[in-house]
C-alpha cells in the first residue's frame, strides 16, 4: 500500500496556518522555492547582459578564466563552486607537467567535467609547461579531442623539441591554441630567444604558418602585451587576445577574465563559445567590484569581423563604454592612439569618425580593458603597417634556429637536437613569409605626415587674406585628412569677426598631394592699436599619418592705423624643448619651461603627465607621476618641473611618456610643441 506523503509545510505545527493561507499565496510560495533551488543547481549567476546604449542588441557575454591550476588538492566540485561564486562561465583547468600524475586522470577530451551545468561549465585543457617542448613557450590547447594529446609521442615530433605538430594536432581535431604569457615578450627585442621557458618563442614561427588563435596575458594593461600583440595584428595575423589568472600560482582565480560575446539567438554552448574565441569577438579585462565595459561596432560591424571597403574612406566606431574610475578610453588604429575620450560610470556610446586610408585594425581600450580588434580592408589588401618589424621577425627565426640547435638544458639535450632538419625547413617557410609581409608592406607606400610651413606667420591688416600653408611629409601615399581651426588664445587676441574670420574644417591631400593652403578672411578697420596674434591648430590626422613641427602656428596681424602700440604682456607658456631623455639610473627628469613675449605681472600654468604612447612606462614602477602648478612672478621667465624617475633591473626598450601645459593664466597661452616627450632609456 503506497503511504501518503506528507509536505513539511502540513506537519502538525504548520498545518492550520497552511490551511488558512489562500491557493494563490500557496502557489506563490511554491514558485518562489522552485526558483530559489532551480537556481542553485544550475548556477549561481547567469550570463553578463547589458543593454547597449546605441542601436542595436547587445551580445550575450560569456566571462572566462583562460589559466587555472588546482593547486594539486582541488576537486571538481570546489572548483565549480568558486567559479560560481565569481561569475566565472567558463573556467578552463590546465593540465601541466607539475600536477599532471593528478590532474591527467581529469581529461575528458572534448567533453565537459560532469559538474558542469547549464551557466557554468568546467574543461580540463593542456598547458605545455614542464612538459616537452616547453623551453619554446608556454603554449595552452583547449578543446583537445584525445586525451594522450598531453603525450609527445602521440601527437607526432620526438622527444623534447617543438611545439608546430601540437599545433596541428589540435587544429586539425576542433581546438584552438596559443600562447600564454604573451607579457613575457621584453618591448623591442628581436635578438637571440629569451631563456625564460615564459617567453612565447616559437610564436613568430607558428603565427606565420597560420597555426596560432589566441595569445594569452595575466595583466590586462601591460605595455609588453600590448608590444606583441599589436606587432602581430600589424602583420595581418588576426590574434585573439584572452586573459586568465594562473591562479594559484600567479594570482587570485578570476583576477582577470576574457569577455566572449555571442551574437544575438546564439545559444550557450560550448562548442559556440569557442567558435567565438576563434573569431575574435573577445574583450579582456580587469575583474573589479564593478569592472569596465567595452565593446565596439565598426560600421555595424562586431568585435573580430572583416569589414572590406573598396576605396579609401571613413568608418564609423560605435563604442559602448563605462568605467567606475571615470578613466580615459583610448581609441587605438593600427597600435597608436587616434583618439582618447574620458569616461564615467555611466555606460554611453560614444561615435567617433576615423578616416581609413590604408588595411588598418581598430580595438579600444582603458586601463583596465582591452577589446579585439576590427579589421578594415581595403581592395581586399591584407594589413601590411609595419614592414621593418616583418624584417625583424624574419632575422629572428633565424637566431631562433640557431638557439635550439646549440642551447641545452639540465639533462644535456641540445633544444632541436631530435628534429633539427624538420624545423629548419619549418623556420625557412615562416621567413619566406614574413619577408612577402615586409615586401608588401613596402610596396603600400607612406602617407606621410602633417605640418605647417612655418611656425609663425605675418600679415597685414589691409591685405585681405591670411594664407596659412600646410605641407604633407615624409610620403605621399594614398589619401589623408587633417582638421584645422583657428584659437584666440594670445595675450593680444584680435576679435573674431571684427579682426578677422574664425575658419574651421578638414583639409583632404589627395594620393601624391603634398601641400594644402587654409585661407582666413581678415577685416581692415581704421582703428589705432598695437599688431594682434591670433593661433592655427591642426588636429585629428588620419590614422599613419601624424602631426609634425610647431603646432599650433602663431598669426600676426599688422596694424596699418599709425604708430603701432607697444604692448606691455604678460608672457606665453613653452616648453625649452619638444622632447626630452632621461636615463632610467638619473633619478629625476628636469624639464624647463620658459616664459616668452613678455615678462609682466605674476602669471600661473598647470602641468601633469600622461602616458599616452605607443610604448608607455608604468606609473609607480618606471617614473613617479606628477601633476601641479607652476607661478611665474614678475619678471621670472624660466621654471622647471621634477619627474622622479626610478630605476629597475629589466631589460626593456627605451619608454615614452607626455608632459602636458594647460590652463594659462587669462592673457596667456602655451605655444610651441604641447605636449612635449619624454624618453627614459634603458640602462640594463
Amino acid at each position: 500500500m503506497l503511504k501518503k506523503y506528507t509536505s513539511p509545510l502540513r506537519s502538525n505545527k504548520f498545518a492550520p496556518m497552511w490551511d488558512k493561507t489562500p491557493h494563490i499565496i500557496r502557489n506563490l510560495i511554491i514558485v518562489i522555492l522552485i526558483v530559489i533551488f532551480g537556481a542553485y543547481f544550475l548556477g549561481y549567476y547567469s550570463f553578463e547582459k547589458i543593454s547597449r546604449a546605441g542601436s542595436g542588441q547587445s551580445p550575450t557575454w560569456i566571462n572566462a578564466d583562460f589559466h587555472m591550476h588546482t593547486g594539486s588538492v582541488e576537486t571538481s566540485d570546489t572548483l565549480l563552486s568558486k567559479m560560481k561564486n565569481l561569475n566565472i562561465n567558463v573556467g578552463h583547468a590546465l593540465i601541466w607537467g607539475l600536477y599532471q600524475a593528478y590532474d591527467g586522470g581529469k581529461f575528458m577530451g572534448q567533453n565537459n567535467d560532469p559538474v558542469s551545468d547549464a551557466t557554468n561549465i568546467l574543461r580540463w585543457d593542456v598547458e605545455i609547461s614542464l612538459l616537452p617542448g616547453h623551453y619554446n613557450g608556454h603554449m595552452v590547447m583547449l578543446n583537445i579531442a584525445d586525451p594522450n594529446a598531453i603525450s609527445a609521442s602521440t601527437v607526432g615530433y620526438p622527444g623534447r623539441d617543438y611545439l608546430l605538430p601540437n599545433l596541428n594536432y589540435v587544429q586539425a581535431t576542433g581546438g584552438i591554441v596559443g600562447y600564454d604569457h604573451g607579457d613575457a615578450w621584453a618591448i623591442g627585442d628581436f635578438g637571440k630567444p629569451n631563456k625564460s621557458t615564459l617567453n612565447p618563442k616559437e610564436l613568430p614561427l607558428d603565427i606565420a604558418l597560420g597555426k596560432v588563435n589566441f595569445l594569452t596575458t595575466q595583466n590586462v594593461s601591460s605595455p609588453k602585451f600590448y608590444w606583441l600583440w599589436y606587432q602581430m595584428l600589424n602583420a595581418g595575423f588576426h590574434l585573439t587576445p584572452t586573459a586568465g589568472s594562473d591562479s594559484p600560482n600567479h594570482s587570485q582565480l578570476g583576477s582577470v577574465t576574457t569577455m566572449v560575446a555571442l551574437d544575438v539567438n546564439v545559444p550557450f554552448t560550448f562548442q559556440n563559445y569557442i567558435e567565438a574565441v576563434r573569431q575574435g569577438k573577445t574583450v579582456i579585462r580587469r575583474t573589479t567590484t564593478n569592472p569596465d565595459y567595452l565593446d565596439v561596432r565598426v560600421n555595424n560591424a562586431g568585435l573580430g569581423a572583416d569589414i572590406n571597403i573598396s576605396e579609401a574612406t571613413t568608418v564609423t566606431a560605435e563604442i559602448d563604454a563605462r568605467s567606475a574610475i571615470n578613466s580615459k578610453m583610448d581609441v587605438i588604429v593600427n597600435g597608436n592612439i587616434f583618439q582618447s575620450v574620458n569616461i564615467t560610470n555611466s555606460l554611453t556610446t560614444y561615435t567617433i569618425s576615423i578616416p581609413v586610408t590604408k588595411s588598418s585594425w581598430i580595438a579600444v581600450r582603458t586601463p583596465d580593458a582591452h577589446t579585439a580588434a576590427t579589421f578594415v580592408l581595403v581592395n581586399g589588401k591584407a594589413i601590411r603597417n609595419d614592414p621593418a618589424s616583418a624584417l625583424q621577425w624574419r632575422d629572428y627565426l633565424e637566431r631562433y634556429y640557431n638557439w635550439g640547435i646549440t642551447d641545452t638544458r639540465e639533462d644535456g639535450k641540445k633544444i632541436f637536437g631530435n628534429s633539427a632538419s624538420i624545423i629548419r625547413t619549418k623556420v625557412d617557410e615562416a621567413k619566406a613569409i614574413w619577408a612577402a609581409i615586409a615586401q608588401e608592406g613596402n610596396s603600400v607606400g607612406t602617407p606621410g605626415n602633417f605640418q605647417f610651413s612655418s611656425a609663425t606667420y605675418s600679415v597685414s591688416e589691409s591685405a585681405g587674406t591670411a594664407v596659412i600653408n600646410v605641407n604633407r611629409v615624409g610620403g605621399s601615399a594614398g589619401i589623408i585628412t587633417v582638421g584645422y581651426g583657428d584659437w584666440y588664445g594670445t595675450s593680444i587676441p584680435p576679435t573674431r569677426g571684427t579682426d578677422y574670420q574664425s575658419v574651421q574644417g578638414v583639409l583632404t591631400f589627395p594620393n601624391g598631394v603634398i601641400s594644402q593652403t587654409i585661407s582666413v578672411p581678415i577685416l581692415d578697420d581704421q582703428i589705432k592699436e598695437q599688431n594682434e596674434f591670433f593661433q592655427m591648430v591642426l588636429f585629428n590626422p588620419s590614422p599613419g599619418s601624424s602631426i609634425t613641427g610647431t603646432n599650433p602656428a602663431l598669426v600676426t596681424i599688422i596694424d596699418n592705423d599709425g604708430t603701432t602700440i607697444l604692448p606691455t604682456a604678460p608672457g606665453n607658456f613653452q616648453f625649452s624643448s619638444a622632447t626630452y631623455s632621461v636615463s632610467e639610473s638619473a633619478g629625476t627628469a628636469v624639464i624647463n619651461v620658459n616664459r616668452v613675449g613678455g615678462s609682466t605681472g605674476t602669471i600661473t600654468v598647470d602641468y601633469g603627465d600622461w602616458y599616452g604612447t605607443s610604448i608607455s612606462p608604468t606609473r609607480g614602477i618606471d617614473y613617479q607621476s606628477v601633476h601641479g602648478k607652476l607661478t611665474f612672478a614678475d619678471s621670472v621667465t624660466s621654471k622647471t618641473i621634477s619627474i622622479p624617475i626610478i630605476e629597475d633591473q629589466i631589460k626593456e626598450q627605451n619608454e615614452f611618456f607626455q608632459l602636458w601645459l594647460s590652463v594659462p593664466s587669462p592673457g596667456s597661452s602655451i605655444t610651441g610643441t604641447n605636449p612635449a616627450i619624454i624618453t627614459i632609456v634603458d640602462n640594463d
